[in-house]
């Protein structure tokens, strides 16, 4: 479905039907108008708004919305029975491009794929929109196009703080809306039941009994229940618990709060909520996130599901409650009637389409896993609940999917995340499987290497054959992070309704043997859109054939330790792991081609990424020789002779590791974009230098052997010593009418901030407006945006105290950002 950049920005500049929009222009015969019919529905009409957003944005142009139009060119938006319900199609007949469909989503799906005609894409974490902006022409086109998968979504795991456990409701919004950009249509939840006191099971869904459920959804008893918070050991043992206060190299700036945590947790809920009703407070405001984030996904045409473990993991609270009441707790009715009061409240907190039951990670206990989806499915017809049931888990539930589809009724679902953390294929069993809904459920990144980049466009796009040859319905991918996963995300969604000819063998068979392996399929043509669209055309060729050669081998710094992404100590030689860390200055050299401030900004997220991991790799390195080198002086038996070692040979590895630590962390904070980056740094700092002591676990040691403290040579630092960055946290596209959107806004710096102020008027018109943002703390900002009549843009400045000014987004004012307000009912 993609096209080049330069391809298609060459064919617009020889298409006819130019014309301008309320900016001025030509004769009033040669305006544009977007037809939107008058009583349309809510996605008809937001799909005209989108349409006149991106045109905006690309052309400067700002097209008229109206019911009818008699001359000029025309865009008109309808639906058309005669297509199927996520069918659209783009045709153009003289002066008028048509944008047809199934159903007023699809609609809104035809009005995206017009935009990407415009040279635009969309990514999860937000749009990208190229600097150089073309003339408004209205392209000519005839194309249909239909989804391979009538799923394709998103399964955001929760339990690290690189993922959806720190979304704010805004976060989880803006999600949905780039989500739907993509054409994704369902968002599914795990839920981890952790039976330990000191943990909890997670908050997505509550364990209970009928009578213990409210009208309105809410509950009145819950175990102790929370996601990550930097206060909490995880149950791995991961992440030892630290105030932000403590962190090093100017990463304290971006935190406002020494305890940091879900926007659900109360400001006593650190580590763990502190009594019953604390607990059942953490519940029900996590029932009204998910029924806000769920509502907005329901009208964005996208399918909803939870789940939680199998055989039923019973919290301590409802044991005790079970145990008054008289009922044993493996008894069958007792796991139905609890299903019943877990249905119960789903169906008055939250809309979900589908309830999914896991398998436990590893062996499982067959019968017993049969007799809760038993015991579900009862409470399901029982309840009258209005949504489906399904499996899912590990490797162990497709291992056993001819046994299980003996056992289970054709109207439960059959989806799985890939074995081995996403190493190994789809699995075959899945095409062993007719006449039910199927889901195959890629990794689109592994928690092994959490702190690391991981390209796998090849692997999407091989996963996403093999769930089509399966006879697959479902088409998801399972993630934390947002921004770094971007290439994985779009392949995989690319892939979901279209396989071009990357897909069929003949073009494996023409790729280099090293590109052809069983799990990857051929990626340059990918990288070579994707490129152009990210940093311009003269830069792109060079660019794409740098992430082709990485895609499927980037290397990688980090390991599971008893949790993820931790650094790893390596003993080879630097100059030995350089090598493979040569992509980095290829990179870099191809700055000096990137036009736009835009452009620029998104490459050099991407060199700093790189750079990131480089200076990871080297930590390593050092790290390694330090062990060495403390082994070497444990060696010797003259104490005159150790302290010289020490002196010589270790004390300046250890000052080295500090400053290529400071590097490192510098090169992160030069990506902060969204939650998942200071997830990344929480786990450095929680897990790496905390936790396994990366930096000093020799330093007692070494002290002993210098017969004096470690200089100040080998301290981190605190304060923040890099570039100025200006970023708003969470920039939702949309809104509804009369919302205020609050910006999270981080102004960081080397020299104090004097003032951080927001710029906003209507789309495309009128006068700036300025507000000045409120000071939280430490480097944390917010603002408050006035109640949403319109479409609007906005840009944020920060001005620091020797008169330098940042910008956010760095193309503004010429490239702001936009907000399209949508009617209450979208």
């Amino acid at each position: 479905m993609k096209t080049s950049v330069a391809l298609l920005m060459l064919a617009m500049a020889l298409l006819p039907h130019r014309a301008r929009g309320e900016d001025g222009g030509d004769s009033a015969a040669a305006r544009s108008v977007i037809v939107c019919p008058a009583g349309a529905v809510a996605n008809v009409k937001l799909a005209a708004r989108e349409i006149r957003r991106y045109v905006y944005l690309r052309t400067g142009t700002l097209l008229p919305i109206a019911a009818s139009a008699a001359t000029g060119t025309v865009i008109r938006l309808t639906t058309d029975d005669s297509l199927d319900q996520q069918q659209f199609r783009l045709k153009t007949s003289g002066p008028v491009l048509t944008i047809s469909a199934g159903s007023d989503v699809a609609v809104l799906y035809g009005a995206y794929a017009l935009v990407e005609k415009l040279g635009v894409r969309f990514q999860i974490d937000g749009d990208v929109i190229p600097d150089a902006r073309v003339p408004w022409v209205l392209p000519v086109l005839d194309e249909t196009h239909q989804p391979l998968f009538a799923l394709r979504g998103l399964q955001p795991f929760h339990d690290f703080p690189e993922g959806p456990d720190w979304w704010t409701l805004d976060d989880w919004k803006a999600l949905v809306d780039q989500a739907a950009k993509m054409r994704m249509n369902f968002i599914g939840l795990h839920t981890y039941p952790f039976q330990h006191k000191e943990f909890g099971p997670e908050p997505t869904v509550w364990i209970g009994l009928p009578e213990d459920v409210n009208a309105d959804g809410t509950v009145r008893r819950s175990d102790v229940s929370s996601w990550y918070n930097n206060q909490k050991i995880q149950p791995y043992g991961c992440y030892r618990p630290e105030l932000t206060s403590a962190y090093n190299f100017g990463s304290a700036e971006i935190f406002p709060a020494d305890r940091i945590g879900p926007e659900v947790s109360g400001p006593d809920d650190f580590p763990f909520p502190k009594s019953p009703a604390a607990n059942v407070a953490m519940i029900n405001r996590t029932g009204n996130m998910l029924r806000a984030v769920f509502e907005l996904a329901r009208r964005r045409g996208m399918k909803t599901c939870v789940g939680t473990e199998s055989p039923l993991d019973i919290p301590d609270v409802v044991q005790a409650r079970l145990k008054e009441l008289g009922m044993p707790p493996q008894d069958p009715a007792t796991v139905q009637k609890l299903y019943e009061g877990m249905f119960q409240r789903i169906m008055r907190a939250y809309p979900v389409d589908y309830y999914w039951i896991w398998g436990h990670e590893g062996e499982i206990d067959q019968a017993r896993f049969l007799t809760n989806l038993r015991c579900a499915r009862a409470a399901l017809l029982e309840t009258k609940a209005p949504f489906g049931l399904g499996v899912c888990g590990w490797g162990w539930i497709t291992q056993n999917f001819p046994a299980l589809d003996q056992e289970l009724p054709k109207d439960v679902v059959f989806s799985s995340i890939s074995m081995a953390l996403g190493n190994e294929p789809v699995s075959p069993n899945f095409g062993r499987l007719q006449g039910r809904q199927k889901w195959a459920i890629p990794w689109l990144e592994d928690d092994d290497g959490l702190s690391s980049p991981q390209l796998w466009v090849g692997r999407m796009r091989k996963d996403a054959v093999d769930a089509r040859t399966y006879g697959c319905t479902g088409l998801m991918g399972l993630h934390w992070r947002t921004r770094i996963l971007g290439p994985n995300i779009s392949a995989l969604t690319q892939a979901a309704w279209e396989q071009g000819a990357w897909s069929r063998p003949a073009a494996v068979a023409n790729t280099p043997k090293e590109d052809s392996a069983p799990r990857f399929l051929p990626v340059a043509d990918f990288y070579q859109d994707w490129a152009g669209a990210q940093f311009g055309t003269q830069a792109a060729t060079s660019i794409a054939g740098i992430f082709t050669r990485l895609d499927g081998k980037f290397p990688r710094a980090c390991y599971w330790n008893f949790g993820p992404g931790v650094m790893r100590v390596n003993r080879q030689p630097w100059d030995q792991v350089a090598t493979q860390y040569r992509f980095v200055e290829d990179l870099a050299a191809c700055r000096p081609d990137i036009r736009g401030a835009a452009n620029r900004e998104r490459f050099d997220w991407w060199l700093n990424t790189f750079r990131f991991a480089r200076a990871m790799a080297r930590a390593g390195c050092l790290r390694g020789a330090l062990d060495m080198a403390m082994a070497q002086i444990d060696e010797q038996a003259d104490p005159p002779e150790q302290r010289r070692m020490a002196r010589e040979q270790a004390l300046p590895l250890r000052e080295q590791m500090v400053q290529l630590l400071g590097e490192m962390v510098e090169c992160l904070l030069a990506t902060l974009n969204k939650s998942s980056e200071l997830g990344t740094l929480v786990n450095i700092e929680q897990q790496s230098l905390l936790r396994t002591q990366f930096l000093t676990a020799h330093d007692t040691r070494l002290e002993l052997f210098l017969g004096a403290p470690l200089p100040a040579t080998t301290e981190p630092w605190k304060d923040y010593r890099g570039q100025g960055r200006l970023v708003v946290m969470t920039a939702r596209g949309s809104s509804n009418k009369g919302e205020e959107l609050v910006l999270p806004i981080i102004a960081l710096a080397p020299h104090p901030v004097a003032s951080v102020t927001v710029s906003l008027r209507p789309l495309g018109r009128g006068e700036w407006r300025t507000l000045a943002a409120t000071h939280l703390a430490r480097a944390v900002y917010q603002a408050q945006l006035p109640a949403a009549t319109d479409d609007f843009e906005y840009h944020v400045e920060a001005r620091t105290a020797n008169g330098e000014t940042l910008r956010w987004p760095t193309a503004a004012p010429e490239l702001n950002q936009t907000v399209v307000v949508a009617d209450e009912d979208s």
